[in-house]
């Protein structure tokens, strides 16, 4: 598609959809999902497809675990992320819930956010790709890497980074077409493009060729773990990305975590703007942020700013935690903004995860060059730590808008925050209710084209952080059990990650009760110093560290 046809195929599938839903109530109720606990509507799968020419032997799907897809409300969030026990003494590093995958020349540059990972409560490893490549049965990379992460996720593993660009880390296209409108209104769209959802969706049938109306068959639409890609070129771009995901989660600025920005844009037809449906997250950010909002349209919404570039960096160099962005983009345009504007974002350490339905802005496959949103997230001076967006043409009313902007709320705003990158695999459920061949086709395509770019173990801030208090003796005689104290104020803190670790040896995960205790149990002696780290529950990181003689 050119590119002088490009903005003109994003405006079409906006409004297309935004005319053919069948009724506005069901628009408005799509508005407000987000809350855990709704039932899922299970169908057999349909296929969207890969060329014939890249796959390998069919995947059955047969004996498949539990997957990613199931109810916000029956996770167990009194211990987030923990893999054992307390009161079981093991190295629990070797088993990590969180596995990077990474050229072996960027490997080291990503082993200090898998230490920081480890000491607030993730066991974590790294695997290079020459490894992976090495072990392989099959010559075709992207396949490889899919059968390596499925043996992973049977062992355990839940959320994985795909930590480098394509083809170092390879990636997967996808054919996927679409036809949607009504009232007049229409538009179809076939493409290839290249979509994530292959290297989540693990036990789900990725041979079919065809889009077809068969009972079974094809992906199932639902991961089984959670995945991002930081889409690095060189070991220089991954530490400097690294070294912003700990920035933000130490909260090295605490001052800008409860600022919002709401940016939409027109769809250019009868005037209607995307702050139709952007103005109904106001109420779930309810009155404990500050939202700026930059709307095309201020004449019905008296309380937004004009949009400009101009206005957009303004606020972004004064620092926000999250954007929500519905308009329009290419690969080198993120609305308003250009890559040169992207480039010279100098917001350091205020950065914040940016969620946008725009068309192409996350195509981090982009064989012209890096796209505009895995620029956001590797300009080391400002940007983002997260980019959910499009590697082709998104659909914004409802099921774009409303992937990208649910994932921000689960990992934000929920009683119980997940990490981003659950968030994102539990938007899936809670936006696209049916699954596979059920799914309506605009929604299997949806599903398929948005991405998360960024690490997807990341922890947002709900809130402007705590500054807690860690009551811990600094000494322990060889088998005491270790008890902790957090407390904000004098009030306890339940629910943060206290962790005890050592490098390459020990780490043991617990939370703290509603008393604020946390209690470390333990069936053998522990000798020397360890690591005492307490994150999570809006507090900022507090590392200390305690010894045993």
């Amino acid at each position: 598609m050119s590119l002088v046809l490009r903005p003109l195929a994003c405006l079409v599938v906006l409004l297309a959809f935004l005319f053919g839903c069948e009724a506005v109530e069901d628009f408005w109720y799509h508005g407000d999902v987000g809350l855990p606990g709704q039932e899922e509507v299970v169908a057999p799968g349909e296929p969207d497809t890969i060329p014939p020419q890249e796959v390998g032997p069919a995947d059955t799907g047969e004996g498949r675990p539990d997957a990613f897809d199931r109810d916000v409300s029956d996770r167990d969030e009194s211990a987030p992320e923990t893999v054992s026990p307390p009161e079981e003494l093991d190295n629990l590093i070797d088993e990590g819930t969180f596995l990077i995958v990474a050229p072996a020349e960027m490997a080291e540059a990503y082993e200090d956010l898998a230490d920081w990972r480890r000491r607030t409560g993730l066991p974590t490893r790294i695997v290079t790709m020459e490894e992976i490549d090495a072990a392989a049965a099959t010559p075709d990379r992207a396949r490889a890497l899919r059968d390596y992460l499925r043996g992973e996720h049977e062992r355990g593993t839940e959320i994985v980074l795909l930590g480098g660009n394509t083809p170092d880390v390879p990636h997967r296209e996808v054919e996927m077409k679409m036809s949607i409108g009504g009232g007049g209104l229409f538009y179809e769209h076939e493409t290839v493009a290249a979509s994530e959802l292959y290297f989540s969706d693990l036990y789900g049938d990725w041979e079919r060729v065809e889009i077809v109306e068969e009972p079974e068959g094809g992906p199932t639409l639902r991961p089984d773990v959670a995945v991002g890609r930081v889409p690095a070129e060189n070991a220089a771009e991954v530490a400097a990305y690294v070294a912003k995901v700990i920035d933000y989660e130490r909260a090295l600025a605490a001052d800008y975590q409860d600022e919002v920005l709401f940016i939409s844009e027109p769809t250019g037809y009868f005037d209607i703007d995307s702050s139709l449906m952007l103005d109904t997250y106001t109420r779930k950010f309810g009155g404990g942020y500050n939202i700026e909002k930059l709307y095309s349209d201020t004449t019905h919404y008296p309380d937004a700013k004009p949009n400009s570039a101009e206005a957009q960096v303004e606020s972004l160099e004064r620092g926000v935690n999250v954007i929500l962005h519905f308009g329009h983009g290419l690969e080198t345009i993120l609305g308003a903004l250009r890559v040169a504007d992207v480039e010279a974002l100098s917001h350091a350490p205020r950065y914040n995860v940016y969620a946008s339905c725009a068309c192409y802005s996350g195509d981090f496959a982009y064989s012209g060059g890096r796209a505009v949103g895995a620029d956001y997230i590797l300009n080391p001076e400002g940007g983002g730590v997260a980019y959910l967006g499009n590697t082709d043409v998104g659909i914004g009313f409802p099921p774009g808008a409303l992937f990208v902007g649910d994932a921000v709320w689960l990992a934000m705003l929920s009683e119980t925050p997940l990490r981003l990158g659950v968030a994102f695999a539990e938007a899936r459920r809670l936006v696209f209710p049916v699954t596979g061949s059920g799914a309506a086709e605009a929604d299997r395509y949806t599903q398929l084209v948005v991405v998360l770019l960024g690490c997807p173990a990341l922890r947002m801030w709900p809130s402007r952080p705590l500054v807690a208090t860690l009551a811990a003796p600094p000494t322990l005689a060889a088998g005491d059990a270790l008890v902790a104290e957090v407390s904000v104020g004098g009030e306890p803190v339940a629910g943060a990650v206290v962790t005890l670790y050592r490098q390459s040896e020990l780490l043991l995960v617990t939370t703290s009760d509603e008393f604020g205790v946390a209690r470390f149990r333990h069936d053998a002696p522990l000798w020397g110093s360890y690591d005492l780290t307490v994150s999570g529950a809006g507090v900022q990181p507090i590392e200390s560290s305690v010894t045993f003689e």
